[in-house]
């Protein structure tokens, strides 16, 4: 329906000329309470007049189709999305649905920038030119908005407000700070490059720092936008956490890991199941990471400086007991505690920031690790039965 609405609307416009001139806006959507929806959206209104008939379409960056190689070509950073067109009141009918407010822009560009745009947009639409390669930081709803503006712009587009002062992780931190789980996993899985300062029109990246952008943006001498305009107020309020459930946890999972291991350690045990499946995990957490490093186009998930701490050097520890660890598995252990105290160190320091839930992850390591090189600091049994 959507396609043949887009059709139609070309045809019509091709066959009757660019009589008219189009109003044009952009709408700018709350985040909303899935992951995928906490950044908020971004997309242009086109209302126009054809033959008299009033034409008012949503041309929409944010579309992917969810296929069974969805998820595969996600995480090797080969996902497509593809311009939409769709009536106005469909896309309203949804946030509605959803509880999520509009605010929206228009755009006072002269008629012949207007009509520009419209063309632009339409030939984006078309289904040879609709498709692109998504890039959460650089081409992404709210970024293509804001370079089609400018593409169509005879006017130079200058910004009027102070460089941003944030890192590309820092200002998303303010929308995941509503979803802690979600937080942990992006901020473990992004590298150093999120941690780069944004230059001003970086800021395109997020659809509310659009708007702000768009809102302090020169067409020429004037205005580029009018003031945003609540179309659809919020329903309900995202809602921050009072806790930090990952940290939390990963406290509570460290005190229990102390208390358990000083127990078993006092019976000649200097190594448990639980303690053998973390040191699994971190493994495996780290093959994920060098996977997301160096075999996939996210460019976003390189120098991942995580891989210190979580990395494939835990799964061989994971096979020795503490006092089967002598020579090169010694040697091993003895690498690792010295990455794993960098790590430790370098809160605040190294190029990447990490997330606070790692810390009682790197007390643990360090506590596995002493056990392997200074045995009887937790034991004076010999007879260790794993």
């Amino acid at each position: 329906m959507k396609k043949i609405v887009a059709v139609i609307f070309i045809i019509t416009k091709v066959i009757l000329g660019w009589a008219s001139t189009p109003k044009i806006s952009v709408l700018t959507c709350t985040p909303g309470h899935q992951l995928y929806s906490v950044f908020g959206h971004s997309a242009i209104r086109v209302q126009d007049t054809i033959n008299d008939r009033p034409m008012d379409l949503v041309f929409n960056y944010g579309t992917f189709q969810f296929t069974d190689k969805f998820y595969g070509q996600f995480a090797q950073g080969r996902l497509n999305y593809y311009l939409s067109v769709a009536p106005f009141y469909e896309f309203q009918q949804q946030y509605l649905f959803d509880g999520r407010g509009i605010r929206e822009q228009y755009l006072l560009m002269s008629d012949s920038d207007l009509k520009r745009l419209e063309e632009l947009l339409l030939e984006n639409a078309d289904e040879k030119n609709c498709t692109f390669r998504y890039h959460f930081f650089k081409d992404n709803c709210s970024v293509r908005v804001w370079n089609i503006i400018k593409k169509a712009s005879s006017k130079n587009i200058t910004i009027d407000r102070q460089v941003p002062q944030s890192s590309f992780r820092e200002a998303i931190q303010t929308y995941l700070n509503y979803m802690p789980w979600g937080d942990w996993g992006i901020d473990l899985a992004l590298g150093a490059p999120c941690d780069d300062p944004m230059a001003m029109e970086d800021l395109a990246f997020l659809p509310d720092s659009l708007e702000n952008l768009l809102a302090h943006s020169k067409y020429g001498n004037q205005n580029l936008v009018t003031r945003s305009i609540e179309m659809i107020p919020v329903d309900e309020e995202l809602t921050l956490p009072t806790l930090n459930q990952p940290l939390w946890l990963n406290v509570l999972l460290l005190l229990a890991i102390l208390i358990l291991g000083t127990w078993m350690a006092k019976r000649g045990s200097l190594r448990n199941w639980i303690e053998s499946i973390f040191m699994f995990l971190m493994g495996a957490l780290g093959l994920l990471m060098i996977y997301l490093w160096f075999f996939t186009d996210h460019d976003t998930t390189h120098a991942n400086w995580n891989v210190l701490w979580a990395n494939p050097i835990w799964f061989y520890l994971m096979f020795f007991s503490p006092r089967q660890c002598a020579g090169f598995q010694r040697k091993v252990a003895i690498f690792q505690l010295l990455l794993t105290i960098v790590a430790f160190m370098g809160f605040g320091v190294l190029p990447q920031s990490f997330h606070p839930a790692v810390l009682p992850l790197l007390l643990m390591q360090l506590y596995f690790l002493l056990k392997i090189l200074k045995p009887f600091w937790f034991t004076q049994q010999l007879n260790e039965k794993a």
